[in-house]
């Protein structure tokens, strides 16, 4: 018999009449008391016997909760949904979120979150009301950080739409991003909107969290680089010249 919280990791299990009480570090690995029977620990997920590893995605690819990372690289990485960090687990928020293919936390959590069954207003945007919960989830008030963050996801996935396009990718997977572009546009103006007032939920700003830490990422390396490119030809040329300030989607190429 076993014992598991709301993201089905399992906290005890029963053998023999004795309980055994299982801990977990936020990233899964496990300090029981005694010798653990069962193989399913972290998130409900298998473990595999000899390593401990678990490989999600039906075998596509081994966490390893020990080492808090993944044993080989995302395909979707590092300029499609799977992020920059190609071996990140869960984009660094593994209390938050739960990787289930192995894939990275943008592709988990378009796919495993639903709408809300607690709504302020039937008119909010589905792109904030997404919960994993099988219940009614708590519909937060929208904050302005809310609001900037939610634009910066926005500009992340159009640079992911142009990267895709240069590099000739599946029509099919740039047409997802399309589609959720869009809809991130909606969901943009009703937040900017309705500022101050309840229309968001805990894993929705989450997700937008993510996605601008993402883009600020992308944005620094690229200012980096243009820094550099500008102190180059100053030197070649023999000229000193001021360095601009650029922003992704602003003449970005």
């Amino acid at each position: 018999m076993l014992a598991s919280d709301q993201k089905n990791t399992v906290l005890s299990e029963m053998s023999g009449g004795v309980a055994n009480t299982i801990g977990y570090t936020a990233y899964g690995h496990q300090n029981a008391q005694r010798p653990v029977e069962t193989q399913l620990g972290f998130n409900g997920e298998f473990s595999e016997p000899d390593t401990g590893w678990q490989l999600l995605g039906n075998g596509y690819r081994a966490y390893s909760q020990r080492l808090m990372r993944f044993q080989s690289p995302d395909s979707w990485s590092p300029f499609g949904d799977g992020g920059l960090n190609a071996y990140a687990y869960c984009e660094g928020e593994p209390v938050s979120n739960v990787d289930r293919d192995g894939h990275s936390i943008w592709g988990n959590l378009l796919r495993v979150f639903r709408p809300t069954t607690k709504t302020v207003s039937t008119d909010i945007p589905v792109d904030l009301v997404f919960t994993s919960k099988k219940g009614a989830a708590s519909v937060l008030e929208i904050k302005p950080k809310d609001v900037t963050r939610l634009n910066k996801t926005r500009k992340l996935l159009e640079h992911k739409i142009l990267k895709a396009r240069r590099a000739n990718e599946a029509v099919e997977g740039i047409n997802k991003n399309i589609d959720e572009f869009n809809r991130l546009g909606e969901a943009l103006q009703y937040a900017d909107s309705n500022t101050g007032t309840p229309g968001i939920t805990r894993e929705s700003r989450e997700y937008f969290k993510v996605g601008a830490r993402d883009f600020d990422k992308i944005q620094s390396k690229f200012y980096k680089q243009k820094i550099a490119n500008q102190m180059h030809g100053a030197k070649n040329s023999g000229i000193r010249g001021k360095v601009q300030k650029s922003y992704l989607g602003d003449g970005y190429n």
